[in-house]
Parts: C-alpha cells; sequence; structure tokens
C-alpha cells in the first residue's frame, strides 16, 4: 500500500500536443492547483504543478518570540560592527585586514 505524504491528487496525463494547443486552459488550471504530467508519444517526460506559495511572514506570537530572542543574543557592540564595516569604503577584505603570514 501507498500512502501519499500530503494527500494530493495523482498528476493527470495529458498529451504534449494538447498543452500546445490549449495552454491558457491548462495553465489556468494549474494556477488552480491541479498537477499535469505531460507526455510524448504517451511516455511521460514531465510534470507541471503549480509553484509552492511560500509563506511570507510568521504569524504574531510566534513572529513576536523569534524577534525578541533573536535581540537577546545579539552583542551589544555588533551593530558598531556592522556600521563600521559598512562605512569602510575599502571592499576588499585583505585591504582591509591585511594577508595571513603564510
Amino acid at each position: 500500500m501507498v500512502v501519499r505524504a500530503f494527500s494530493q491528487p495523482p498528476p493527470e496525463d495529458i498529451p504534449q500536443r494538447e498543452l500546445r494547443n490549449d495552454s491558457s486552459r491548462v495553465l489556468r488550471e494549474v494556477d488552480a492547483g491541479k498537477r499535469f504530467r505531460i507526455t510524448v508519444a504517451g511516455r511521460p517526460v514531465a510534470e507541471l504543478g503549480p509553484v509552492p506559495r511560500r509563506q511570507r511572514s510568521v504569524p504574531g506570537p510566534l513572529g513576536a518570540e523569534i524577534i525578541r530572542r533573536a535581540r537577546a543574543r545579539v552583542d551589544p557592540t555588533f551593530w558598531y560592527d556592522v556600521r563600521a564595516a559598512h562605512l569602510d569604503s575599502r571592499r576588499d577584505a585583505w585591504e582591509r585586514y591585511g594577508r595571513p603570514n603564510s
């Protein structure tokens, strides 16, 4: 018995010529969440599906806790170092810090 992790329906087979002739409809269905397996001469060659949507923010309490912990761990002089590095016009690390003794 095979169990799919996210219980997605299997992709629908679609011949390449149907994709070519009716790409607008196929892409609308993909945008709605449907997946296709494209075939050439009956042989599967590719899968077409929606791009995974990324979560852009973290929900309220969890996000606040992440920020609180991050702030607590930052060395008090960290932002001074960041600003100094940003203002340093020498972009080459070797120029800035010198070459190692080797």
